[in-house]
């Protein structure tokens, strides 16, 4: 049985209380998700030492802008096996913001990029992508993992690529670190135990064929209408839906509640449904 919580907070003492009555076993694996102030962070983090479960997480982005701290965490049982990993390799790389380039390096970078020397990606001899070292073993055995959670930095493209090549139907689910320069001195702070990274990404593979799922649930939300279909749209903006204007549609449905003030008026959200329904 996996242990999956959320904790919400003003302050780092009640936290940390409601941290010391979890029950963790020395051979399970945690998974945290952490914001904070920075002065209430090293305190969050002793407790979090704690813990006698090996834990990997990051420093993440609020999840409520009424509460300065939270807390999200993830606890595999030493009962169903595990692997925490480490991986290094890098991704996308970072503009060159203001970068300034001589007419012969332009030349230059131009001429090794060139399409006429690039390899043929779909050759036998294309060089398979790096895979971090404590997943090899999966592959060397050929043995089927259900389930492939990580923490990363903003550069999680080469890892994503290595996961898809050996673990094509395997689920995967992963966050990217909130960036921390202004928190913790570095630019993102992800950590495993006892070790803090600034980039890369950590890790846990679980092992099975059961395939992992996600099933959420809004207990705390409740329609406020009828499905509808999507007859006009573009980008992220929605025209029409049954072919009415979405204004009106959504004016009708708060009524009165339309013209209250910004702090009194409630939040809405979109949902999705599937041609199912679902």
């Amino acid at each position: 049985m996996f242990l999956a919580r959320t904790f919400l907070s003003h302050s780092e003492q009640s936290l940390i209380k409601s941290l010391e009555n979890i029950k963790l076993t020395p051979s399970s694996t945690t998974l945290i998700a952490l914001h904070a102030p920075a002065p209430k962070l090293q305190p969050l983090f002793d407790q979090i030492s704690k813990f006698p479960s090996k834990n990997i997480g990051c420093l993440s982005a609020p999840i409520s802008s009424k509460h300065l701290i939270s807390l999200s965490l993830f606890n595999i049982p030493s009962s169903i096996e595990h692997r925490v990993w480490r991986s290094t390799i890098p991704g996308t790389e970072r503009a060159q913001v203001g970068r300034w380039y001589s007419r012969e390096q332009i030349k230059r970078e131009r001429s090794e990029g060139s399409m006429e020397s690039s390899p043929d990606w779909n050759s036998d001899t294309a060089r398979p992508p790096a895979l971090p070292h404590a997943l090899q073993g999966f592959v060397d055995a050929k043995r089927q993992i259900s389930g492939l959670l990580f923490f990363t930095d903003d550069a999680p493209q080469g890892l994503a690529t290595s996961l898809n090549h050996y673990f094509p139907k395997t689920a995967k689910i992963g966050s990217i670190a909130s960036s921390t320069p202004f928190i913790t001195g570095r630019p993102f702070t992800i950590f495993e135990s006892g070790s803090i990274y600034s980039d890369g990404a950590v890790g846990v593979a679980i092992a099975g064929t059961k395939a992992l799922g996600i099933h959420p649930n809004f207990s705390s939300l409740r329609p406020i209408g009828i499905p509808l279909l999507t007859t006009s749209a573009a980008s992220n903006i929605i025209y029409t839906m049954n072919n009415l204007p979405a204004a009106d549609i959504l004016a009708q449905l708060l009524g009165s509640r339309v013209n209250a003030n910004v702090e009194d008026r409630p939040t809405i959200y979109l949902g999705v449904l599937d041609a199912q329904g679902k």
